[in-house]
């Protein structure tokens, strides 16, 4: 696979550690008594947050090392199926916890609905031969969806549970807890971070309600401009269906009064995540990763995989005993959203060769999760080439077979090339949300 080239940042006239200590020439008293009193409060949070790292390493060691505790990474690039994976998890074993939360995701659901409407029409606006009337009908309620949509992030993030990347932007990412709030919290509970349903809003309530009422108005014409051919094959050669299509086709029953999350709405809604998170399982009696974990507690780790949060992969990987890797291979024709210049399948290679070669995870068993097998079956039969996106890949026959051969031989090439104890790989070709029976064949498998 090639790989591609990435520009280099330029650079400033002073290096970042000199800037960091810099001292402003003609400094009055004041100014030098503030600048101390920062570095000050800077240097005790350091030594905090390094304290409570040093603490939580030496506990899962701890545990660890009593064979009463395994820990699973879950680890992938951004929007590789990682949360939809641990959903699976939660509902096989934290089922309460799972079932608590299933009213809130409603909120959820409508952002998605609300965003998928509004990608629908910005995707259409500038493609004469589909402006229909539909389109032209929904787009005279655009600012009130874009509103709707808004509101609906706002009192999300006022919840608690998430946060928005800008103040303004109508994106929210689910918060898992940051490393110094996630560590004190570890410290005085047992219990799964995620706790139970969320806040109740009343303001969020009516602003869901009268979104419906909107809606459903206007269900006919959305019906008619998802449905039409021409805006369905616009949008797959554009890579605007994937799982909004969900959504989009069942939103009578997501309309309907009194409706309630599915398992299967809950598995295929998507929130971007941040930080990391831990969710505690036992498994019963069986052997798993050849261990015996009869009523051994198993920890995952879930963590967010863009690239700017990537580094916080590391203090989890010393006492790792499995990790989960999700490289979805329906990304052959998009790229990252961090930088448009690489490959969503090269950059999940480029990941995993670094987790194979990675010294503290030389004795961890990787299990790799080619995910979202479907998605690569539909571009393909849509007729997407292979070849005009990965150059590598030649003229070799444009089917699943045949891909999932190609990509699948560069990522055991690379575990072998860095497999200096004979640990193993596991590889597996998925759909994450297609069955819990994934989860149950993963926990009986090794």
């Amino acid at each position: 696979m090639a790989r591609t080239e990435v520009a280099t940042l330029p650079t400033t006239s002073v290096p970042f550690l000199d800037a960091t200590l810099y001292i402003p020439p003609n400094e009055t008293p004041e100014q030098r008594s503030a600048r101390l009193k920062a570095e000050e409060q800077a240097k005790h949070a350091s030594d905090e947050i390094d304290a409570l790292l040093n603490l939580e390493r030496a506990r899962i060691k701890a545990e660890t090392s009593t064979g009463r505790k395994h820990t699973l990474l879950l680890l992938g690039q951004s929007e590789s199926g990682k949360t939809t994976l641990l959903k699976q998890f939660q509902m096989m074993h934290a089922p309460k916890t799972f079932n608590d939360q299933r009213a809130s995701w409603k909120a959820v659901i409508y952002l998605n609905v609300l965003n998928t409407l509004r990608t629908l029409l910005i995707s259409l606006r500038d493609e004469p031969t589909l402006r229909s009337p539909e389109f032209e009908s929904l787009l005279e309620i655009s600012s009130q969806l874009a509103t709707f949509e808004d509101t609906v992030a706002a009192k999300l993030v006022e919840s608690g549970q998430f946060e928005r990347p800008q103040p303004n932007s109508t994106k929210v990412y689910m918060r898992k807890r940051p490393s110094l709030d996630f560590l004190k919290f570890r410290r005085s509970s047992s219990s799964s971070t995620e706790g139970s349903a969320w806040p109740a809003s009343p303001e969020l309530d009516s602003c869901l309600e009268t979104a419906n009422q909107v809606l459903t108005a206007h269900l006919a014409e959305i019906k008619r401009l998802w449905e039409d051919p021409m805006v369905r094959s616009y949008l797959t050669g554009q890579h605007q269906e994937d799982w909004r299509s969900f959504f989009l086709n069942d939103i009578d029953r997501i309309l309907v009064p009194g409706y309630m999350p599915t398992d299967s709405d809950i598995l295929r809604c998507r929130i971007a995540t941040i930080g990391i998170t831990e969710h505690k399982f036992n498994l019963g009696s069986r052997s798993l990763f050849r261990k015996n974990v009869d009523n051994v507690e198993w920890t995952m780790y879930d963590v967010a995989g863009s690239r700017g949060q990537r580094h916080a992969w590391a203090p989890y990987f010393e006492d790792a005993t499995a990790i989960i890797f999700m490289a979805p291979l329906s990304g052959f024709d998009q790229y990252l959203n961090e930088d448009m210049t690489v490959n969503r399948v090269q950059d999940s290679y480029e990941l995993f060769t670094k987790i194979c070669r990675n010294r503290l995870l030389q004795k961890t068993e990787i299990v790799l999760f080619f995910n979202k097998m479907d998605i690569l079956q539909e571009k393909l039969n849509f007729g997407k080439q292979i070849s005009d996106y990965v150059p590598s890949y030649g003229s070799r026959p444009n089917d699943l077979e045949n891909a999932k051969k190609y990509f699948c031989s560069h990522f055991e090439q690379t575990f072998h090339a860095h497999n200096k104890t004979g640990r193993s790989l596991y590889v597996h070709f998925t759909s994450v949300v297609v069955s819990l029976s994934l989860c149950m064949f993963l926990m009986n498998s090794y």
